[in-house]
């Protein structure tokens, strides 16, 4: 009999991986590097959220009267800092990590 499942996703992070707190380097990074004031709790507080919300609701903290322009090019950047540490560094070292499960999945 054939199966009806198609497809089967997890939430890798912290839960099918161990999570180094890769997530949370990455927003504490690219926040150094954006000079957005936050701290790790804050950052915490906030998982489950998408990436843009948190850098939303980070900036929009930090610069309450700012145009919405200016909220939109702080959001961008962070975002984009954001991507290329997680591409350039983490990424990598997860996907080594993600392929040890698989092999485990699949056998």
């Amino acid at each position: 009999m054939e199966s009806e499942v198609k497809l089967v996703m997890f939430d890798m992070s912290g839960t099918t991986v161990k999570d180094k707190n890769e997530v949370l380097d990455c927003f504490l990074i690219s926040a150094e590097r954006t000079g957005l004031s936050t701290d790790a709790s804050e950052i915490n507080s906030m998982m489950g959220m998408s990436k843009i919300e948190v850098f939303t609701q980070l900036w929009t903290n930090q610069l309450p009267n700012a145009s919405q322009d200016v909220l939109e090019s702080k959001i961008k950047i962070h975002f984009s800092y954001f991507r290329k540490y997680w591409k350039d560094g983490i990424r990598k070292i997860r996907l080594n990590q993600w392929m040890e499960h698989w092999k485990f999945l699949s056998i």
